[in-house]
């Protein structure tokens, strides 16, 4: 059953310029590519918290992961990964495989992430070692998400949710709700998309695309 109070909801954005996007088992974390930071919020959109991206000013925060205790966040213009606590502190960095990470998710054992320059999607083991990579099913990947079976990458040129297998099998394709999709995250029901132009995180509940 789909929880009616977030079928189709809209949140507006407090970023300047929304990105990355994950889900802590209870509120949104939503990272500001432009203010170089972190915003976490509730699922009406209100603000929590703030902090500092780990990269400091000019780092071009983007995509974001949760491991249950920790936040992951790319950092696109030092081609880094940091892992931080839940108040911005660092706990470790790695580099990213190549110079365009995106989006990143984790799938309750390995960190995962996309890049839009070799358009390729790789899994991490805990130390940010690449195990595994493959052809992302679209040009320009994004944003990433696991639901809890599969992963799904957004096309950031067409507009187009992919859910993909472990090995980068395509099980389906649907339209996301606006252009400039970006970052992704699941929160146990429901796909939440940041929407980059419009400024907006859209709902977009499991009786909608899983079928």
């Amino acid at each position: 059953m789909v929880d009616v109070a977030y079928e189709n909801k809209v949140i507006n954005s407090p970023a300047t310029v929304a990105r990355g996007l994950t889900f802590d088992g209870k509120y949104l974390w939503l990272s500001d590519v432009s203010e170089d930071l972190l915003y976490q919020l509730d699922l009406d959109g209100n603000v929590i918290k703030e902090v500092a991206a780990p990269g400091g000013a000019g780092s071009g925060s983007r995509g974001l992961a949760f491991d249950g205790k920790y936040l992951y966040v790319v950092d696109d213009v030092n081609f880094n990964i940091d892992k931080i606590d839940l108040d911005g502190n660092i706990i470790s960095t790695f580099a990213s495989p190549d110079n365009g990470p995106t989006g990143l998710t984790f799938d309750g054992k390995y960190l995962w992430s996309a890049s839009d320059i070799a358009d390729k999607i790789y899994k991490h083991d805990s130390d940010g070692n690449v195990i595994q990579s493959f052809a992302a099913p679209s040009t320009l990947p994004v944003g990433l998400a696991f639901d809890g079976k599969n992963l799904w990458s957004y096309d950031g040129t067409g507009a187009i949710m992919n859910k993909v297998d472990f090995n980068g099998n395509v099980i389906k394709s649907m339209s996301g709700t606006r252009a400039s999709g970006d970052g992704m995250t699941f929160d146990g029901k429901n796909l939440w998309v940041v929407y980059r132009t419009d400024n907006v995180i859209i709902c977009h509940p499991r009786d909608h695309w899983e079928f």
